[in-house]
């Protein structure tokens, strides 16, 4: 390039904002400049050209040097940033926050080759560290949701089983333990958890369809077997009222005790009240017995 055409280059460049965007241009330059700067000098424009040149290359310089800087302080403050990532606990959104950083700190112009290659290694060792930590967070998840779907799936199958059980209270206890089993064998993952919980809740249900209905056959056989023990009670009360005595009257006595035992109990809320008012009667009748012997 002639000395006109390298003063004209250097005022152009150095009348652009951003000259970190010309890098190349402003590289290729300097070493132009230096050429003619180590030339003889011919003429004394030749001399004058040399002093505006060297003029030019030290403001370039100083523009660079100041742009670089300037980079430079930017790319570090990223891999900072993306070092923070390595103590993160979550890392779906960490993996998204180092995309974002690693497509910034790419975006950013060169700095010198030497501030480029010591920022882009330590970025690189960071963005290393911090796959093989996220690495290993979701092989030891797809470890834990394994673990976690073959309990729920045993889980499963003692559900089915205690289904089948013909004692519901003895069912009734076991799907309690099941359900607190359930709540602590963990997450086996969005989709396999959400099927192996409706397969679960589907048992669950049936078996609360069986044990309803069982309450409410036995509430049913409560109600008859408490009317039946009523009877009785009158029964015993007009053998009480009669009190022959007679060999056949307390054989039906007698025989009102065992009918008692066959019926069977009569549920908690009335079968001791019955038993005592019956017994009462009871007790009535062959203490007049023995007092009239």
């Amino acid at each position: 390039m002639t000395k006109d055409e390298l003063i004209n280059k250097a005022k152009e460049l150095l009348e652009v904002e951003d000259i970190s965007s010309k890098s190349k241009e402003v590289n290729f330059l300097e070493k132009e400049i230096n050429k003619f700067l180590n030339k003889e000098e011919d003429t004394l424009a030749d001399k004058d050209a040399k002093d505006e040149l060297a003029k030019y290359l030290n403001e370039l310089k100083t523009r660079k040097e100041s742009i670089f800087g300037s980079i430079y302080e930017q790319k570090k403050a990223l891999v900072l940033k993306a070092n923070d990532l390595l103590n993160t606990t979550n890392f779906k959104k960490a993996s998204d926050d180092m995309n974002v950083i690693f497509n910034e700190f790419k975006g950013l112009p060169h700095c010198s080759k030497k501030q480029d290659d010591e920022l882009w290694g330590d970025f690189k060792r960071i963005k290393d560290e911090f796959n093989e930590k996220r690495q290993a967070y979701f092989d030891g998840l797809r470890a834990a949701y394994k673990a976690s779907k073959e309990a729920k799936v045993a889980l499963i199958n003692e559900a089915k089983e205690a289904l089948e059980l013909e004692n519901i209270k003895e069912a009734s206890s076991r799907f309690d333990s099941l359900m607190a089993r359930w709540k602590n064998s963990g997450f086996a993952g969005k989709k396999d958890d959400d099927e192996l919980w409706n397969e679960f809740n589907e048992i669950r249900k049936a078996f609360y369809v069986k044990k309803e209905a069982y309450f409410k056959d036995k509430q049913k056989q409560f109600i008859e077997r408490v009317a039946k023990k009523e009877d009785l009670i009158k029964r015993a009360r007009i053998l009480l009222a009669n009190s022959d005595f007679t060999h056949e009257e307390i054989s039906k006595v007698k025989e009102l005790r065992k009918e008692w035992k066959e019926i069977g109990f009569a549920g908690k809320e009335k079968d001791d009240e019955l038993w005592n008012e019956f017994n009462g009667v009871v007790n009535k009748y062959f203490d007049s017995l023995n007092s009239n012997k």
